[in-house]
């Protein structure tokens, strides 16, 4: 807040970006989400006028991020969509695969799955086309997700399973630690309780040693559920 300003007070515009963008950072983090919003929209007004577009586009999907965590659906399409037209003019394909991916995550938050499907499968083609595997197993294990939601699950688990098995060769923890949650919620969903059990428990083992306390507790709710369903109460 300091370093802000300063920036203001000597019109270091470009000091004043970075400031307002780490600012929105430690916003973020301590979870003082509208005010991240607020930091994001006064540094794309600079940006703009700096004519940035590079700056402007993360700053743009950085915004977009920030609405749909606010619940801000709307704000948050339109946001992503004016950073995806300016990725796709610098032709960065890193990058549009990224956003595309975000803008089917707040799709499936709306429960839009048609458009949320369309965004994942872009953003899967551009992601294979440039060989990031992490991309590529997140996009995965995005569509099996929906596809379980939709009652696909064959789908399902084969997309999943696909996504689990890249991001196991690349090491890849935070999305091994989702694609076996939602392959156990899938197995779950089909009343193959065991099949789940599997799942959870290897979901909570890789939680317990990266130390993801949320996907821990994520595990374990679901397995209270399937030792529910067992009836193998405590």
């Amino acid at each position: 807040q300091q370093y802000l300003t300063l920036t203001r007070e000597i019109k270091d515009k470009s000091g004043e970006i970075s400031a307002l963008t780490n600012l929105a950072k430690v916003y973020t983090k301590s979870g003082k989400l509208t005010q991240t919003a607020l930091s994001y929209e006064q540094a794309l007004i600079l940006v703009r006028e700096a004519g940035d577009k590079p700056q402007e586009a993360t700053v743009l999907g950085n915004l977009a991020i920030a609405s749909k965590t606010l619940g801000n659906y709307v704000k948050a399409i339109e946001t992503n969509q004016k950073s995806l037209e300016i990725i796709r003019e610098l032709g960065n394909l890193e990058n549009e695969s990224k956003v595309l991916k975000n803008l089917g995550n707040v799709y499936e938050a709306l429960g839009d799955y048609d458009s949320a499907i369309k965004s994942y499968k872009k953003s899967l083609t551009i992601a294979d086309q440039i060989k990031n595997q992490s991309v590529i197993a997140l996009a995965l294990n995005n569509l099996g997700r929906i596809y379980s939601d939709q009652g696909e699950y064959n789908k399902a688990t084969n997309t999943l399973k696909d996504s689990l098995s890249i991001s196991r060769t690349i090491k890849d923890i935070p999305i091994q630690n989702r694609a076996l949650i939602n392959l156990g919620s899938t197995y779950h969903s089909q009343g193959k309780l065991q099949e789940a059990t599997t799942k959870y428990q290897e979901s909570l083992q890789l939680a317990q040693s990266s130390g993801n306390k949320q996907r821990e507790l994520e595990a374990l709710g679901s397995l209270g559920l399937v030792h529910e369903d067992l009836k193998q109460y405590p």
